[in-house]
């Protein structure tokens, strides 16, 4: 068991403080125009990244074996909030998807304030197996990408809706042009899926190895079952994106957009209903 202490704990909310600033300050770049929050907001993302990872590094040396903390809920919240927070950084370094960590941000934002909500949760006991290790290394990295293939996807409707209204827009400048967005997201979704399969893999091998319950009872657990459907639907997605050519750009865009939201449903709600994963 790894117990969060108070000082941990300090430095975790100071770095949901800097987090909080920073996607605050890249809305207003986007909605107001501020050019000071445009050297503001990468800064503070630096920061809040440098604290997460100052975070995850004690909380690992309190333990013998430091793969103890990818069993912990607060550390690997913790991860994912750091990993999205690490592509809304890259993506203000990069100008030709400028615009995508006004929309990282946000979530990053939400996945730290999660972890916060986990800090209770139980905790694998135990030997961890490399199996676990790689499936939730998987899992992060994996989610981290379609994530930002969802974000990509919800910023290329927001600015085809706005280029249908055939009206000035300073989101125009602001934003990535459409290819930009179409491109990123297929790619994020396609490296996302495999990372996903990944973990889908990895995860089944530990499951079939656990002795401590009926034999394939894994099989029928709400999460695994809800888990197939997403890979289903982003397999059919991925797929389409790429043979198809006609269904790039709107609809590709809004089935990201769907299966991510759907995607954050399973993990946030019904992986609380399973009785293996839990």
């Amino acid at each position: 068991m790894i117990s969060i202490s108070v000082p941990q704990l300090f430095v975790a909310v100071l770095a949901t403080a800097a987090l909080s600033i920073a996607a605050t300050g890249a809305a207003l770049r986007v909605r107001y125009r501020e050019e000071g929050a445009g050297i503001l907001v990468p800064i503070l993302t630096a920061f809040f990244l440098v604290l997460n990872i100052v975070v995850l590094a004690w909380r690992a040396a309190d333990v013998q074996d430091a793969r103890h903390v990818l069993a912990n809920r607060f550390d690997v919240s913790l991860l994912f909030a750091a990993m999205v927070g690490a592509a809304a950084l890259y993506s203000h370094l990069r100008p030709a998807i400028r615009g995508l960590g006004t929309f990282l941000l946000p979530v990053a934002w939400l996945i730290q304030i999660f972890s916060f909500l986990a800090i209770r949760k139980p905790e694998l006991p135990g030997h961890i197996h490399s199996w676990f290790v790689v499936h939730q290394l998987s899992f992060v990295v994996g989610m981290t990408l379609l994530v930002w293939g969802g974000v990509a996807g919800g910023a290329y409707l927001l600015l085809n809706r706005v280029l249908h209204r055939k009206q000035p827009s300073s989101l125009l400048w602001r934003l990535a042009p459409l290819e930009a967005w179409e491109r990123s997201g297929r790619w994020s979704l396609l490296l996302g899926f495999l990372c996903m399969t990944f973990g889908v893999l990895t995860g089944i091998c530990q499951a079939s190895r656990s002795d401590w319950r009926p034999a394939h009872d894994w099989l029928t657990d709400r999460f695994i079952v809800a888990c197939a459907i997403v890979w289903a639907l982003y397999a059919i997605g991925v797929a389409a994106t790429w043979i198809v050519p006609r269904f790039r750009g709107r609809y590709s865009a809004q089935l990201a957009v769907a299966t991510g939201v759907l995607l954050v449903v399973v993990f946030l709600i019904v992986e609380r209903l399973s009785g293996v994963h839990q």
